[in-house]
């Protein structure tokens, strides 16, 4: 899905863009810019590449026949919700327009971050139009929504005070200064609201680029909870994968080695006896990096340091299928448990790992930042 706003002359479109944002990717047009020497169909023709329009407009703007006209061209052909700010009087111009209309009738900085939110499910709509406006705007009509995803809000709203959340700031700054981290963001959220987004300090302990909301960090092992363990709880509660099934019924190249009759089970518990961990960066040989990605080796490990193609397949895979097992299932972690829980269930779904968690998770809840490198 690519998304665009396009905003005529709602004030407080930034507002708007930014609690939009926060959802998922969505690219700001100036309707205005095209009501000039640019006229509307260059409008329509700039935004050929997006499926999904978010219009913003007023009372004004309606009574524009250039906009109402719009709005009407592109609903044929593409997804359209209509955000219309002011008094409503203009409703009843609009009952020829399929697309859904979310109207406030206050124009203000919180009214346009509401509906930005209201449009991603962030809030829920729940009241319906208090007069009538034509035949199909009429009186306690009008849908109602659920809440379905994090709503922005202050502290307050959560019964939490403004005041108390400061100490984050101290500990954020006594991390920074015991170099604990060079830097971090900070996301607090609760009871389905985000009350506390903030970021501190640097990229890297030389300071040269200040940490941002939008940076992405790289979230390491917690990809053993964030991906894998997601993956396999749905596909058990679908009933494609059995938590007492051994690994190999589902990994091929297990059969015949001592991991063969390890269960599922153990393995997510870290019970399996498998050893802790291979240090392959000591293994690893001068043919098997580049300092230069190409086909032959595509993987990145770090700056200038490329890993060839098949080197998981041809090395790692085949050396933790020979080391040895302790016979305990006592609790023991292990990275291997994962690596073999990500053979497991691309087995199950024919599917990459990570394209699987990236189109049932990841995308569905516009988590539109996390992925796999």
């Amino acid at each position: 899905m690519k998304i665009a706003s396009v905003n005529f002359t709602n004030t407080y479109a930034t507002d708007f863009d930014s609690l939009l944002n926060k959802y998922n990717k969505v690219q700001a047009f100036k309707g205005t810019d095209y009501l000039g020497p640019k006229n509307i169909n260059t409008l329509t023709q700039d935004l050929k590449f997006y499926n999904t329009l978010i219009i913003q407009v007023t009372d004004v703007d309606i009574r524009n026949p250039l906009v109402l006209d719009f709005i009407r061209s592109n609903q044929k052909i593409k997804k359209v919700v209509i955000a219309l700010f002011g008094n409503g009087s203009v409703l009843g111009m609009m009952d020829d327009i399929t697309a859904p209309v979310i109207w406030s009738e206050k124009v203000t900085p919180i009214s346009s971050g509401y509906l930005a939110q209201a449009i991603f499910g962030g809030v829920a709509l729940e009241q319906k139009l208090p007069r009538s406006f034509s035949v199909k705007y009429a009186t306690n009509t009008g849908f109602t929504t659920f809440k379905t995803r994090l709503q922005y809000a202050i502290p307050e709203m959560a019964g939490i005070n403004s005041t108390n959340l400061k100490e984050i700031d101290d500990i954020a700054n006594e991390a920074m200064r015991e170099h604990a981290t060079p830097g971090c963001v900070v996301l607090v959220a609760k009871d389905g609201k985000v009350i506390f987004n903030k970021a501190y300090g640097y990229h890297t302990y030389d300071a040269d680029e200040p940490d941002k909301l939008t940076d992405i960090f790289d979230v390491a092992s917690v990809t053993k909870i964030g991906a894998t363990t997601m993956e396999v709880m749905q596909l058990v509660e679908q009933g494609k994968l059995s938590l007492d099934s051994t690994m190999g019924r589902y990994v091929p190249v297990a059969r015949g080695t001592n991991k063969n009759n390890i269960t599922v089970r153990s393995l997510m518990l870290h019970q399996a006896g498998l050893a802790p961990y291979i240090p392959f960066h000591d293994r690893i040989k001068p043919a098997d990096h580049s300092p230069d990605s190409s086909a032959a080796y595509p993987t990145k490990v770090a700056d200038g340091y490329f890993v060839r193609k098949d080197y998981y397949k041809d090395v790692m895979l085949p050396t933790m299928l020979k080391t040895g097992v302790t016979g305990c299932d006592c609790y023991q972690y292990s990275d291997l448990s994962m690596y073999f829980m990500k053979e497991v269930v691309e087995s199950v779904t024919a599917r990459p790992l990570n394209e699987y968690v990236q189109t049932e998770f990841y995308n569905k809840l516009g988590m539109q930042t996390a992925g796999f490198l």
